[in-house]
């Protein structure tokens, strides 16, 4: 798991450097991510979204926020 958290923490600094992400603090952005998709499994039902949905509705809150935009 160590491999996977610095590689993506190297991806989140890349995307930091070159302006494609917000700066901020990369040990947060991490516990986001992986602690979000981690919670997945709990919240999947085999009568509610399909885990692509769900992951796509995830990711859609993760990349674009909950406030709204003009």
């Amino acid at each position: 798991m160590h491999e996977i958290s610095e590689i993506a923490g190297e991806l989140i600094d890349r995307g930091i450097v070159d302006g494609t992400i917000t700066s901020c603090d990369r040990k947060y952005a991490l516990t986001v991510l992986f602690g979000s998709f981690n919670a997945l499994s709990k919240l999947y039902k085999r009568s509610g979204p399909s885990p692509f949905e769900m992951g796509q509705n995830l990711l859609e809150i993760i990349l674009n926020g909950l406030v709204p935009r003009p």
